[in-house]
């Protein structure tokens, strides 16, 4: 019940923001808090079980218990008892820990769980789980909604169909069957904002140059085809470049959450779909 009253009231928080920034003008994203919202009541729904009546995923604990909980543990009561947990004695005979990129330590979500609630179970754990899916579907709303077409640019993706493809693409197969995997939950979430940074990078310059490919400037009733040699085509569109960074820098920190795998395939998916824009399908 406590969890429910956070969402709750993060909620109603986020959605008064919305509603104050709407008044001043600006950007209206009432109905966007609302989809996060729904979204997140998604899955509260689905995972009731496990966040209210104690039930575990998966049954055994898998993973989540007899690997990940015991090296976030370790790593949690280092940081109590002030010191940097460079080497874990106890597994093995003994082995890095800020090192190995599973342990997944200098991740933010992971960070914050060994600051403020160092004593945490495998509940917990799968709290945490729980939570990337809502990020992931979130991403995936966000990213359809950012994605542009038509004549002028300015047709885009409702809202429904948007949340609908978020609900499909956080209870998809990875995010399921891979539940107690918390590693590649995490990383895989932040495949769609990471796709939407890269999209936006490119279409911010490459949108502009296509709308302007063929087009004649009307003169005395006279057409001139564009410069193929117009060096303004070469300045740096810093917009793009600024989506770019951010793109590069969510990207770094899915990789902070310790599943290299996860990593390759956004990197995989942003290369292919960089191929289809030249090849300009896209």
């Amino acid at each position: 019940m406590f969890l429910l009253l956070i969402v709750i009231t993060l909620f109603l928080i986020a959605y008064g923001l919305a509603r104050w920034q709407a008044r001043l003008g600006r950007p209206d994203w009432r109905k966007d808090v609302l989809a996060a919202g729904l979204l997140a009541l998604a899955c509260m729904g689905y995972f009731w079980r496990i966040l209210f009546d104690g039930a575990a995923m998966p049954a055994d604990g898998g993973d989540l218990a007899s690997f990940l909980w015991p090296t976030y543990r370790f790593a949690a009561d280092s940081l109590r008892a002030g010191s940097w947990p460079l080497w874990n004695p106890h597994l093995y005979s003994g082995a890095p820990h800020v090192a190995d990129i599973q342990a997944g330590f200098l991740y933010p979500a992971n960070l914050l769980l060994f600051l403020l609630y160092p004593d945490f179970g495998v509940k917990a754990m799968q709290g945490l789980s729980i939570a990337h899916l809502w990020w992931a579907g979130l991403g995936m709303y966000v990213f359809l909604r950012s994605l542009r077409w038509g004549d002028k640019h300015d047709e885009q993706i409702g809202r429904p169909a948007s949340l609908a493809a978020g609900v499909a693409f956080a209870f998809s197969d990875p995010f399921w069957v891979h539940f107690g995997n918390l590693n590649y939950i995490a990383v895989a979430s932040w495949l769609p904002w990471v796709m939407a940074c890269f999209v936006r990078a490119l279409g911010s310059k490459g949108a502009g140059e296509r709308g302007s490919a063929g087009e004649g400037d009307e003169g005395n009733g006279e057409t001139r085809e564009k410069d193929s040699t117009d060096h303004r085509s070469l300045i740096p569109d810093y917009r793009s470049l600024g989506w770019a960074a951010l793109g590069g820098l969510l990207l770094g920190v899915a990789t902070l959450a310790g599943h290299i795998q996860a990593t390759l395939f956004i990197g995989m998916a942003a290369a292919l779909y960089g191929v289809f824009w030249l090849l300009g399908a896209v």
